[in-house]
Formats: C-alpha cells, sequence, structure tokens
C-alpha cells in the first residue's frame, strides 16, 4: 500500500466542506491604473483575520451546489457556491434556507451504495463495476451522498471499505480514494501527504490554488488533523521555502481581475533591484510580493518585467532561486498567468520516457476534473500536438485507464 493510500485510509470521517471554483483568466490581464489595494475582500474572499483558532465543527449536511449562500455581516465567513447545474427536483428547501436532497436523489444514492456493497463482496470483487458507479458520480455532493447512504445501510465508511479491499489494484485504489472527496478534504489529505513524504505535492497543491481554495482546504485540514497547516509547514519545510509557504498560506489576496498599474511597475522594479541587478538575491522581496500579490497583478507583473528589462521574470526566478523554493515561485507564477498550460507540463512530464508517474497523474486528473480539466486538454494538445486522453491511455492499461479517461471524458 503507498504512502498516500495510508493517509487516506487513517481516515473514516468524510469531510463536506464548500469551496469555491473560480475560472482563470487565460492571457495576462489587462493592466489598469485603479488602484485596488484599499477596496475590501468580495464577498467570497476570506481573511485570515477573521478566522478564529477555535476547534472547526465538521460540517455533515449536504448542500446541492445548484445552492448558493452569501455572505452577511453576521457571518463574513460564508461562501458563494456557484454551480452551473440544475436540479430543482432533486432538493427540498428548509425554512432556514438550507437545503437537503430530494428523495430521487437519495434513493438513487443508496442504490448506488448497494451495488457497490454487492461489488465488494465475495472472493476478490468486482472492480469494474465499483469505477463505472463512482465515475457516474459527477459531483462532490453526490459522492458523499453515496458515502452516507452507504455508512447507513451497512454501518462502515465508504473510505474505510474501499480501503481494505486487497483485490483492487493500488492505481484504481489510489485513484478511487482522491475521487471520492470533496475537493477541499482532498487536497487538505494531499498536502498532509507531501509536506511528510514528498514536498513538492504540497508545493503544488498549495501554490496553485486560488485563495478561496486554500481557505477551504485549511479549514478541512484544521478539522482532520487537529492542527493548522501553518504550524505543519513550520515543522517539515525550510528556510526561504518555509518561508514562502507559510506566508502565500496565509496572505489575503484578492481574486479581482483588476490590477494597478503604478502598483506592478514599481514591484517589477523591485524584483530586479533586489535580483537580477544586484549580487546575491534579496529572497524576502521575492516571497512578499509572491505571497502578497493576487494572480492578475503576478500574470501584469510578469509581462512589465519582459518589457522593462528583456528577461521573463520566470528566467529571474530561475537564475536568481534555486531548489524547492524556486519550484513553489515558479508554481506561484505558471498559475497566476495560466493553470491550465502549468498542469499540461505536468501531466506530460509524469508520462514522458519510461515509465510513468502514476501518483501524479492520477492526482493532476483526479482534482482538476471539476475545475479546468478542458482547459488542461487544450493546453496540452496545443503545447504536445497530441490529446490527453490519448496519451493517458498508451500510458495506463485496464480499469485504472478506463477511470481516468472518463474523468477526462465526463460526456462520452
Amino acid at each position: 500500500m503507498s504512502d498516500l493510500t495510508e493517509v487516506f485510509t487513517a481516515f473514516t470521517e468524510s469531510v463536506s466542506l464548500n469551496t469555491v471554483e473560480y475560472p482563470t483568466e487565460n492571457e495576462p490581464p489587462e493592466v489598469t491604473s485603479e488602484a485596488t489595494e484599499n477596496v475590501p475582500p468580495n464577498e467570497t474572499t476570506i481573511s485570515l483575520k477573521s478566522v478564529p483558532r477555535e476547534p472547526i465543527v465538521e460540517s455533515t449536511g449536504i448542500v446541492h451546489p445548484e445552492v448558493t449562500s452569501k455572505s452577511t455581516e453576521s457571518n463574513p465567513t460564508m461562501l458563494v457556491v456557484p454551480s452551473t447545474e440544475s436540479a430543482p427536483s432533486e432538493v427540498t428547501t428548509k425554512p432556514t434556507g438550507g437545503v437537503v436532497p430530494g428523495p430521487e436523489l437519495i434513493t438513487k444514492a443508496r442504490d448506488d451504495a448497494i451495488n457497490l456493497n454487492r461489488a465488494f463482496a465475495g472472493w476478490g470483487c468486482d472492480e469494474a463495476t465499483i469505477i463505472n458507479i463512482l465515475a457516474r458520480a459527477k459531483t462532490e455532493t453526490y459522492r458523499t451522498l453515496i458515502c452516507q447512504e452507504y455508512k447507513n445501510k451497512f454501518s462502515e465508511d465508504f473510505d474505510n471499505r474501499l480501503s481494505k479491499q486487497l483485490m483492487l489494484s493500488a492505481d484504481v485504489k489510489r485513484a478511487l480514494l482522491l475521487w471520492k472527496d470533496d475537493s477541499a478534504s482532498r487536497d487538505a489529505k494531499l498536502v498532509k501527504h507531501g509536506l511528510s513524504k514528498n514536498l513538492n505535492v504540497a508545493i503544488e497543491v498549495i501554490c496553485s490554488r486560488t485563495p478561496s481554495q486554500l481557505e477551504g482546504l485549511k479549514k478541512a485540514y484544521r478539522t482532520m488533523f487537529t492542527t493548522y497547516l501553518d504550524e505543519d509547514i513550520e515543522s517539515h519545510a525550510q528556510g526561504d521555502n518555509k518561508r514562502l509557504l507559510v506566508a502565500y498560506a496565509g496572505a489575503i489576496r484578492s481574486e479581482s481581475p483588476e490590477v494597478d498599474a503604478v502598483m506592478v511597475e514599481k514591484d517589477a522594479k523591485d524584483l530586479f533591484k533586489d535580483g537580477e541587478w544586484r549580487l546575491g538575491t534579496n529572497e524576502e522581496t521575492f516571497i512578499r510580493i509572491f505571497s502578497e500579490r493576487s494572480g492578475a497583478h503576478l500574470a501584469a507583473i510578469n509581462s512589465a518585467y519582459r518589457k522593462m528589462f528583456v528577461n521573463s521574470l520566470k528566467k529571474a526566478v530561475k537564475k536568481e532561486t534555486s531548489s524547492k523554493f524556486k519550484c513553489a515561485l515558479l508554481t506561484i507564477l505558471q498559475c497566476a498567468e495560466n493553470p491550465g498550460k502549468y498542469f499540461a507540463k505536468a501531466l506530460h512530464k509524469a508520462m514522458d520516457g519510461i515509465g510513468t508517474d502514476d501518483e501524479t497523474l492520477t492526482r493532476i486528473i483526479v482534482s482538476r476534473a471539476e475545475v479546468d480539466i478542458e482547459k488542461i486538454k487544450e493546453e496540452y494538445l496545443k503545447k504536445y500536438g497530441k490529446s490527453l486522453s490519448d496519451d493517458v491511455h498508451e500510458d495506463t492499461s485496464g480499469n485504472y485507464r478506463a477511470f481516468l479517461i472518463s474523468l477526462l471524458n465526463p460526456n462520452a
């Protein structure tokens, strides 16, 4: 059993946390002269200072993705959960404004739970049926409902049952354990594993997520591991990389596409002055700007930097920094500009050459399937002249291949 699978088997309660997914601009935003530093956060931007360090109560309710909860003055930390789906017959509105799954959806989830249990039973297991059922569970809301119905019916946590199914192949089990979780819980588990086993995984997850996604991650992390993310970063990371990760995870950043042209120019000059211009690098300047500025602002800095100093900011980072610190800075910068392109390159690297990095392949496809997988596919085809689905099909096999392909082509 892999280290990552062990992290997943340590928890038998599924955390239902709602996070906000935002579309990302494909090109660096147009720089405007309108300053945004003094603009208060929008309704989905959460201030770290507004969340007291108290034990976080685990959420067990099901919230249908169609329904939004807007923030109010009495509860500034509530999130807006957008969705393009519409299933009015599947939810019932409570007098309090909350929602519960409708009877048809509950019945469907219960039937899926029963069929999953049948697939587990007997000598071996029906791996194809398990994959087929879970692959059709396209929303984290519905997957959470299946897990709840499984526990209600069979008095056992679904993830625990899945984890101890010895006849499931390692690759399939890893993928299904990742997929069954809501996005915040999944990210929390990936970061926990990464901090202790593979720091590059923790860097990828932390530095590629939006501010609102990071808030969900931190809440889930606290609930599941009874510690704060920044405390674990302090314990496992080192030097400049540690300072950057702590600052990035804790900073308040806007998700607005607007930027301040004057500040963009100043930041570009500061990075040049404390990087390429001098002997040695002032890492604190890089940490401050990369952790505090919005994605749109960083993309604008990169554009301004190239115009003023010939080199791109990406080349400057590669030249002036090293090791994990360089990796984190590049992840932040590339995901600010074009996360689809960043993940397309990571997927290609996982399949390039002899052998396949199945953990990376699974992690990225599963975690981006409900975020921007179509954009990743576009960027992959543009850069490598071949479809991502075709390369995954060539590099994988069996039911593992079938599951990944189903996530890449959800409408097939």
